[in-house]
């Protein structure tokens, strides 16, 4: 569903006509604003009541690493308007000082995705505007002396170099243990995968004894912090392929297209787009897909990859030709919207029903909603522990039953019928076994 969203909203947003600097205003304020909902946080008047996730606070966004992410390539908008009203030196200087409070914020999330995101994208925006600008300097020369802080900086984060102690982390070594499980994932599913949003139902098994070894076995993750690798152990070779040249064709049309433009001051224009390209595919490279992060990227491929009639034709609106292509692009959207609405009907009606039958503590509608729908492990165990706690042993056991016949990698459910008190010497024997098989490292043993 979130994946069939960002096509969707990559159609709408390819067949609209919008002005480059529109889109980073539009950019800009949500930036703008999660950066003040962060402040508030800060000092005390959540009035949201979002939780906190490691010792800092989570903005909109869910946790710091996010709201570091993100504030990291979106901050560029600021002074790329800053830039595009140069002659206006006041207003100019005053897109200085959100890029500014984005950065403090950035360095209280104490993440280090966001420094990253941000020190790549200004490094490919500063270093593609100085070649455009001095385009007589030669570009070897000019890589060079971006090159070094960009190099030290990445081998810093791996605990290599002058940098390491500032920036390299165990969250770098785990996501290097998530990565490799996820590559085993793909070689051992090269076509299928192992299925969408099921990664944490395989991590256990795929995972290496060093991964152990170096944070213990109760250590595990439903992604592989990093997205390609997701798609690639989700659906194989095929969604893999398929998400990665989405990412990369409207990059590639982007720099035909840039060629075609006469004007210096006109790749000066476009050149953002790169920089945000590449300060969120950073980001995206070490963490999940984060709905609130990456719906901004979905919208820059869009853009890069559309003729961009806005930047060369100042009325798109009266250019019949342009308005008949626009037409005719907003077909797929209204296909794909439709089929969209059709599929979606009744897992979201699900939802509802279970929110609604939860609110009423009706705790046997949950039940036959999570029997008829059991997709969800994390659902059916929460439902199987509530039913477990309140001393109704038998239904849980039968949702748990019915729940590994839809989920039979699920060490969780699997390790609730070991021990349920109602399970049989024989289920409990084949629930022992199930569970050495999904874990072959960690053979769980009843503690």
């Amino acid at each position: 569903m979130t994946l069939a969203s960002f096509a969707l909203l990559f159609l709408i947003a390819r067949s609209a006509i919008i002005s480059l600097q529109t889109f980073l205003v539009y950019l800009s304020i949500p930036s703008l604003l999660v950066s003040l909902y962060f402040t508030i946080q800060i000092f005390g008047y959540d009035f949201g009541n979002y939780k906190e996730y490691y010792g800092a606070p989570s903005s909109t966004l869910g946790n710091r690493n996010f709201v570091s992410g993100f504030l990291g390539f979106s901050s560029l908008a600021f002074l790329d308007l800053g830039r595009r009203l140069a002659k206006r030196t006041r207003l100019s200087f005053l897109l200085i000082t959100p890029f500014l409070f984005n950065l403090w914020v950035i360095i209280e999330t104490d993440s280090i995705q966001g420094i990253a995101s941000l020190a790549l994208a200004l490094f490919v925006y500063l270093f593609c505007q100085s070649y455009l600008t001095f385009s007589q300097v030669n570009i070897l020369k000019l890589a060079s002396i971006f090159a070094v802080p960009a190099l030290l900086v990445a081998l810093g984060s791996f605990g290599i170099g002058p940098l390491s102690n500032l920036l390299s982390s165990t969250t770098v070594f785990s996501r290097l243990d998530y990565w490799r499980a996820s590559v085993l994932m793909l070689i051992s599913n090269p076509l299928a995968g192992v299925g969408l949003g099921a990664y944490g139902d395989n991590y256990r098994y795929f995972r290496d004894q060093q991964a152990i070894s170096r944070f213990g076995e109760s250590q595990v993750t439903d992604s592989a912090h990093n997205v390609f690798l997701d798609m690639f152990s989700y659906g194989g070779l095929p969604l893999g392929l398929t998400y990665l040249a989405l990412n990369l064709v409207p990059v590639l049309i982007f720099l035909l297209r840039l060629k075609t433009l006469k004007s210096q001051e006109d790749k000066r224009n476009q050149i953002v787009f790169l920089a945000l390209w590449f300060g969120f595919q950073l980001q995206t490279l070490v963490s999940v897909n984060q709905i609130g992060v990456s719906v901004g990227i979905w919208i820059i491929l869009a853009l890069m990859s559309s003729k961009a009639e806005t930047d060369t034709n100042p009325n798109p609106k009266g250019n019949p030709k342009i308005v008949k292509t626009a037409l005719a692009s907003r077909i797929p959207v209204f296909f794909v919207s439709t089929s969209m609405a059709v599929m979606s009907f009744l897992p979201v009606k699900t939802n509802i029903d279970f929110l609604a039958a939860a609110n009423r503590a009706d705790g046997l509608a949950m039940k036959n909603l999570v029997q008829e729908f059991s997709q969800d492990s994390k659902l059916i165990a929460m439902v199987a522990t509530g039913f477990q706690s309140s001393n109704y042993s038998n239904l849980s056991l039968e949702i748990l039953n019915n729940g590994v016949l839809h989920n039979p990698k699920s060490f969780t459910l699997w390790k609730l019928i070991y021990e349920n008190p109602n399970t049989s010497e024989v289920r409990e024997n084949e629930a022992l076994t199930e569970l050495k098989r999904i874990d072959p490292r960690f053979p769980y043993q009843g503690q």
